[in-house]
């Protein structure tokens, strides 16, 4: 039976914003199915929509990392961007 390796959850909003937002990181057997299976994703919420960038099925773990990877990256260089704006 495959236990859940990782899990972790972060509010993004602070406890006085009336906004909610949330980042979700897993990875262990899908809770949603009785398969013995792995599942790794990257779930960010707000309000009103969710993303999910998961270990597709035809992923290694090296194509997961990788778009992982990228991702940090984009992020990284999108906080930069924001950083140079006056508002």
């Amino acid at each position: 039976m495959l236990k859940n390796t990782y899990i972790k959850k972060k509010f993004l909003n602070s406890d006085a914003s009336a906004s909610t937002g949330a980042i979700v990181v897993y990875d262990g057997q899908a809770p949603w199915t009785m398969k013995k299976q792995r599942t790794r994703f990257i779930e960010v919420s707000d309000c009103h929509q969710s993303i999910r960038l998961h270990q597709a099925t035809q992923d290694s773990l090296s194509d997961y990392t990788a778009k992982v990877s990228a991702l940090i990256k984009v992020l990284q260089d999108y906080k930069k961007h924001l950083k140079t704006c006056k508002n």
